[in-house]
């Protein structure tokens, strides 16, 4: 009897049925999740453009790629973090799960001490280094400001997302994400329409909803889930490597595509002039909705991937990897369909009535990167789930320079 239960589980898991009723589970809750962060950071521009003015815009636009760039020591955190946790779970050992959760607690602590120290002068230099006029440097630095009080919150905030997650409180999960979005835009809106506190108050309405977000994630970790219980855990070196060793190839990646965003910026700003703001703002309002897809697809399907992974089931490992290789076909295919029938409406969007030449092309252009991105992200979700990080960190450096070195030639 029990033989022939046993049988049918394997079947149940194997068909695909299984994680097919976690991956349509879990991808709503990190779609809203990931469509709270884009209001984060893209409906400032949304609403800074159509209260503030094109300038406004512009300066939201150029602050976009240092965003990213501080934002890569959350990415590395956070994917280490899930890709310990979850293989550590699969492999069922109670100690090197205390350990993990132990690791992880004191890095998110050590590292949020330090994005607060370091992100000030790596913002001076990359702005100093726009080499911007008097009125767009001096907006570029309203916004900023806000932006920097809440980069430390939410890197505590990024990796409780994934902790949520990992610990099975999707719908939990969904509600803060929804919460933390609605009070930004409510913000943005008070401030900067309202109060008229222009681009400033499009930064310092982010800061708040990073706040109120973390405090009430931290809450919700401490009273309803153990992921911050690490008892008798003593602090080592090496276990902060490990953990975000794991993180490095995503790191990496989003290190490389903020630097080539910066690069590219500081590039228009030479062809362009201010129309170059214009035209970045807009193609990272596409960008961001495509990521939210991406990092929604991708993140639903870390926490099976890496328990399949940490039990060696490589059958059902490949299976979740070609479930999320059609949902990703469906879903970004569409997004890129919708780019580039109607990317005038994007424009019109973010506040731009007159749309700058070329600009039509360059959202089109860039619209059609967005499922190699997708692939490329899966291929490295597969890779460091089975602790392949070494090679997924040199995949991902020669790919993206070899790309790089393509586009640019």
């Amino acid at each position: 009897m029990e033989n022939s239960k046993e049988i049918k589980l394997t079947k149940y898991e194997r068909n695909g049925s299984l994680t097919w009723g976690k991956l349509k589970e879990y991808l709503p809750a990190m779609i809203v999740t990931n469509l709270s962060e884009l209001l984060l950071i893209t409906v400032d521009g949304v609403v800074v453009g159509n209260f503030a003015g094109e300038k406004a815009f512009s300066s939201v636009a150029l602050f976009s790629p240092i965003t990213m760039i501080i934002g890569v020591i959350s990415t590395l955190v956070s994917i280490g973090i899930s890709t310990c946790m979850s293989t550590s779970m699969g492999g069922n050992d109670k100690s090197d799960i205390n350990r993990i959760k132990g690791a992880s607690f004191w890095l998110m602590i050590y590292m949020t001490i330090f994005v607060a120290v370091v992100q000030i002068p790596v913002i001076w230099i990359f702005i100093k280094a726009y080499g911007l006029s008097g009125e767009i440097y001096l907006l570029t630095w309203q916004y900023a400001i806000g932006l920097m009080i809440s980069f430390p919150f939410g890197l505590v905030s990024y990796v409780g997302t994934i902790e949520l997650q990992i610990t099975g409180k999707m719908k939990m999960l969904m509600k803060l994400s929804i919460m933390e979005g609605i009070v930004n835009l409510v913000l943005d809106l008070l401030f900067v329409g309202a109060f008229k506190m222009g681009v400033a108050g499009a930064g310092y309405g982010t800061a708040c909803a990073n706040v109120v977000r973390c405090s009430v994630t931290v809450f919700l970790l401490s009273k309803y889930t153990d992921i911050y219980h690490h008892k008798g855990y003593k602090k080592k070196l090496s276990d902060f490597i490990e953990v975000l060793r794991y993180g490095v190839p995503e790191a990496l990646d989003a290190l490389i595509s903020a630097l080539e965003g910066y690069i590219l910026v500081k590039i228009m700003l030479s062809v362009f002039g201010e129309d170059a703001g214009t035209i970045n703002g807009v193609c990272i309002f596409c960008g961001s909705l495509a990521n939210v897809l991406i990092g929604g697809i991708t993140g639903s399907m870390r926490p099976m991937v890496g328990l399949l992974a940490g039990a060696g089931d490589k059958k059902g490992l490949n299976t979740v990897m070609n479930q999320g290789k059609k949902v990703s076909i469906a879903l970004i295919g569409g997004a890129i369909a919708l780019m580039l029938i109607i990317p005038q409406v994007l424009y019109s969007m973010n506040g731009v009535k007159d749309i700058p030449k070329y600009g039509i092309a360059s959202v089109r252009f860039k619209a059609v990167s967005y499922m190699f991105v997708a692939f490329n992200a899966l291929l490295r979700l597969y890779l460091v789930s089975r602790k392949d990080a070494k090679y997924t960190t040199k995949t991902v450096l020669f790919t993206d320079i070899s790309l790089r070195k393509r586009r640019a030639s």
